[in-house]
């Protein structure tokens, strides 16, 4: 698939987010190649901006990208350990009161990133104050630098689309995933964004 192939809305909300003045992180693993965070207003917005997304190049789950029309909460961590424990307490929080327990755990670590933090992240359902709709611990550790072109943003968003990606829309799937071409990992933001092209 193609950027073009897509209805003009998709188009206009991909487009809208995926920026380089909304790019906030990105996340890297020696074993996969980068997944980039977006916020709208960027990094000074990343925990209130209504409209989020990532762009995941590799995983088990296959390529995504990913868009949310609801505030994320982000976490960052010093070590790892903190982060799981962090992680498997919220697990075994009952929902009603994971929001609350997220406040404290938001007060006793950090919310904005610095290089090599571990990431937890959640969304925040409007309207309704103590709902916490997803979770999610990234798999590598921050990366603030270097922040994309909007050039090399279009081209990531090529090759994600010909790599036969999902769209994603609040959870729900706007474009099934595709025949994965299974392009080799290229690990590290900088290398990656240098295979762009």
């Amino acid at each position: 698939m193609e950027y073009f192939d897509l209805p003009v809305a998709r188009r206009v909300q991909i487009s809208q987010l995926f920026n380089a003045r909304n790019f906030c992180f990105a996340t890297a693993t020696h074993n996969r190649s980068p997944t980039f965070y977006f916020a709208e207003g960027g990094l000074i917005n990343l925990n209130t901006a209504l409209r989020c997304g990532r762009l995941r190049t590799s995983h088990r789950s296959g390529p995504l990208i990913d868009m949310t029309n609801s505030p994320k909460g982000h976490i960052f961590f010093d070590n790892l350990a903190d982060r799981d424990q962090v992680r498997r307490d919220i697990r075994n929080t009952p929902a009603i009161a994971r929001r609350q327990a997220l406040n404290i755990v938001e007060n006793q670590y950090r919310t904005q990133p610095r290089n090599g933090d571990y990431h937890y992240e959640y969304t925040k359902t409007i309207g309704q104050i103590n709902r916490i709709s997803r979770r999610h611990a990234s798999g590598g550790r921050i990366v603030l630098a270097p922040r994309p072109s909007d050039n090399q943003i279009r081209l990531l968003i090529a090759r994600l689309l010909a790599d036969g990606c999902q769209i994603t829309l609040d959870r729900a799937i706007v474009s099934p995933l595709g025949a994965s071409l299974n392009l080799p990992i290229v690990a590290g933001v900088t290398p990656y964004l240098n295979s762009l092209g």
